[in-house]
């Protein structure tokens, strides 16, 4: 059994594992790097990515005034996510139930956030 010793193959990048190949195959197909005899070793371990945290900074409960607030919000390059949205836009019965609509944003951004819905109302 031989293996591809390249960390930038591009088999490794895009399956998460090293390629192996047959005795009788001499380079790799994705790379072509000349390939190492052996097993292949257990892949590099990869970092995981963090996810950053959200932060619940209103709360409304008609859906279009979501979408307002949200098309504001990112005409500022601020990234959000509705909460609850579909739920309460297909049976507006739920919008008290759930608490309405939340406009969801990243930590990092809730301060401006906050400020840009000061200013609007």
């Amino acid at each position: 059994m031989k293996h591809c010793p390249n960390p930038e193959c591009p088999f490794l990048q895009d399956m998460g594992r090293i390629a192996e190949y047959e005795d009788h195959v001499e380079r790799c197909a994705d790379c072509g790097t000349p390939l190492a005899l052996g097993p292949a070793p257990a892949p590099p371990k990869q970092r995981k990515q963090s996810l950053p945290d959200l932060v619940v900074i209103a709360s409304v409960s008609q859906p279009i005034e979501a979408d307002l607030i949200k098309a504001r919000l990112e005409a500022d390059g601020i990234p959000v996510f509705l909460k609850d949205y579909e739920t309460i836009n297909a049976n507006w019965l739920y919008s008290n139930l759930l608490g309405g609509v939340k406009i969801v944003v990243r930590e990092d951004d809730a301060a401006r956030a906050k400020q840009i819905l000061d200013e609007v109302k």
